[in-house]
């Protein structure tokens, strides 16, 4: 072989290579998601199988009908299209906050909504319940566009939440750390009007092969927000990247815009419409309000115990939506009165009749009770805000918390950072550090004199207010320590050691995600927990217990004592 032959071999080879090992890495995406891609397609198809109202080209547009898990008695899977004569009949559309994620069948806000009206006398009305979840708006406009009629819907409910540009931006729903796909057709805007696009295939092993080729079809490579499956196949964790040949280049104002137009056909094709929804902005894509139509704010309380364990509401959050529904129902769209149930800190917890304070890490389990019931848990949180639910156990080899608050805030919407050693003194002034500044952020003190577990009250209030106490406590230490960086390091010290440290990510897109090592814990409530409004009282106390197997017996704390608060909205 001459000189030039040679050459030509070592260039050939410099381009096949890289091919080959993408190739290679392309595979072992393929073979990591197909089987479970397929699986979940399976499971809906037995759904499709069983109820005639469905059909094979709506689950080929939405992708799936349920979520993993039974189905609430509320939902539309579980209730006839045909509608009595007498009966009026509302559809509630939305996401897994529709669905009822997190909390027991009955305490969804559907069923809540169906209870609220019967006490306010509205006996002749059903409420349907067409949330699922994981949906995006778009597909919950396909399920209404398909279903409407058949259940011969009456008024149309959307909210509280669904409007996801993430979701809807993307033919594939699948988070990140799960190794399937979740595809769905979507809307894009073609020539200042709807288009659908619906997967490639004719069954779904064709949709999904289609989807995770090497080389991408045009449909997915143009219109696909993320990137295409030999790009993830190449990311750690195959982790999705935005896709650098979108047809948008502002991806939010073009979802936005078909947010409009779809909700303009439902409005136009509803007898009864109404949207609530926290975000103005979401509310102002109706853009007009005909008689028949209403969209307004919707007020929500992202505090203990209204929020469940990975942030969906809790029976509680549920029936503070269903109420809101009602009076919107009734045409009462201002001026209303909400009691919601509060948790402030116990000022003198007492003497203990316990003699020492054992390190976190010997009790076996650990909960919270309210009237004699389990009541709520901590929830371990390993990055981010997407919880990794844990019991907090002898497994956990944590010798104390240090719940970091503002002054003014209950215990109970405290983040809790474990503690290795105990601090030295049960007060003190706390520093916070972030390279070289350090700053006075407020004051240490021991929540209960026989318990490890130490509040720290920061005393700077937040130039910019936030509705989530997670991102408050984040953007207290943001402007705190001055921070301009992605990921910032920040240390908390008393007396000149180190109780624990966190890292901050300031361009989160849930504003303020906080990741600590090894993990934080929060307080929410179980799936279970619920008093009606009626029911509040003030004054009842939550107490933490702690459990020791071995030796036989359980410690009570008095935790937070309930209080009754009434908002005007």
């Amino acid at each position: 072989m001459n000189a030039l032959h040679k050459k030509l071999a070592l260039i050939l080879l410099g381009f096949s290579l890289p091919l080959v090992i993408l190739a290679v890495f392309h595979a072992n995406y393929r073979k990591a998601v197909y089987d479970n891609s397929l699986r979940v397609w399976q499971a809906n198809n037995k759904i499709l199988l069983q109820n005639d109202a469905l059909s094979e080209d709506l689950l080929r547009k939405v992708g799936w009908f349920k979520t993993f898990g039974a189905t609430n008695k509320s939902s539309y899977l579980n209730r006839p299209p045909e509608k009595p004569d007498t009966i009026f009949r509302i559809g509630a559309f939305g996401c897994s906050s529709t669905q009822g994620a997190e909390v027991i069948d009955g305490l969804e806000y559907p069923s809540l909504l169906q209870k609220e009206l019967e006490r306010r006398s509205h006996n002749d009305i059903e409420v349907i319940n067409f949330g699922v979840g994981c949906y995006g708006f778009f597909q919950s406009y396909m399920l209404w566009e398909a279903l409407s009629e058949v259940y011969e819907l009456d008024c149309i409910l959307i909210g509280p939440f669904g409007f996801y540009t993430d979701r809807d931006s993307s033919f594939d729903r699948s988070p990140d750390h799960e190794l399937y796909l979740a595809l769905h057709a979507r809307y894009i805007i073609d020539d200042n009007s709807l288009k659908l696009v619906e997967l490639a295939g004719n069954n779904y092993e064709e949709i999904i092969e289609n989807y995770l080729r090497l080389i991408p079809r045009w449909r997915y490579l143009r219109y696909d927000y993320i990137s295409p499956a030999v790009i993830r196949s190449i990311s750690p964790g195959f982790k999705a990247r935005r896709n650098p040949f979108y047809y948008r280049p502002d991806m939010k104002t073009e979802i936005f815009q078909i947010y409009k137009k779809l909700l303009r056909k439902i409005t136009d094709n509803s007898e009864r419409f109404i949207l609530l929804n926290p975000d103005e902005r979401r509310v102002n894509l109706v853009d007009s309000e005909p008689e028949h139509s209403y969209a307004g704010i919707l007020y929500e309380r992202r505090a203990f115990p209204y929020l469940a364990e990975m942030g969906h509401h809790s029976g509680f959050g549920n029936a503070l939506v269903a109420e809101q529904y009602a009076n919107a129902f009734e045409g009462r769209h201002s001026g209303n009165r909400y009691r919601v149930l509060t948790f402030n800190n116990i000022p003198d917890p007492g003497k203990s009749s316990y003699s020492d304070a054992l390190p976190l890490g010997a009790y076996d389990d650990v909960s919270f009770t309210f009237r004699g019931k389990r009541f709520a848990r901590f929830v371990r949180i390993n990055e981010g805000v997407h919880p990794n639910l844990s019991s907090f156990s002898n497994s956990v080899p944590h010798n104390a918390l240090a719940a970091v608050k503002q002054r003014n805030n209950a215990v109970t919407d405290a983040l809790f950072f474990p503690l290795h050693t105990i601090p030295k003194t049960d007060s003190g002034r706390v520093k916070a550090r972030h390279i070289d500044k350090t700053v006075t952020i407020g004051e240490l003190s021991r929540l209960h004199p026989s318990l490890n577990i130490f509040t720290v009250n920061i005393e700077h209030t937040p130039a910019r207010d936030e509705v989530c106490f997670i991102s408050r406590i984040a953007t207290l230490f943001e402007e705190i320590l001055e921070i301009n960086s992605k990921n910032a390091e920040i240390e908390i010290l008393h007396e000149g050691r180190r109780l624990f440290r966190f890292t901050l990510d300031t361009e989160a897109q849930d504003r303020g995600s906080i990741s600590a090592s090894p993990a934080y814990y929060i307080i929410r409530p179980m799936g279970n927990a619920f008093l009606a409004n009626e029911d509040f009282k003030e004054g009842d106390i939550l107490y933490l217990d702690l459990l020791d197997e071995t030796a036989g017996w359980r410690r009570s704390f008095p935790f937070a004592e309930s209080g009754i608060k009434e908002i005007n909205h």
